[in-house]
């Protein structure tokens, strides 16, 4: 995602040397330092598995 925003900026002449993601869905940085992880709580797996089943579900819309 990263390689695809700086390429998308760099198209309208605004080039980016460097981003930093502070946050993915409702995971933040917040305690870390750079270069450092931690595992998942057993919540936050749990909320993740729920986000790819509802984003499973098709999406159909009624046509006439």
């Amino acid at each position: 995602m990263n390689h695809q925003v700086k390429n998308m900026l760099a198209a309208v002449g605004l080039p980016v040397s460097k981003l930093k993601r502070e946050t993915y869905s409702f995971l933040t940085l917040d305690g870390l330092v750079s270069g450092e992880y931690r595992a998942l709580k057993p919540i936050e797996v749990a909320e993740f598995k729920k986000m790819a089943e509802l984003s499973e579900k098709p999406r159909h819309k009624n046509r006439k």
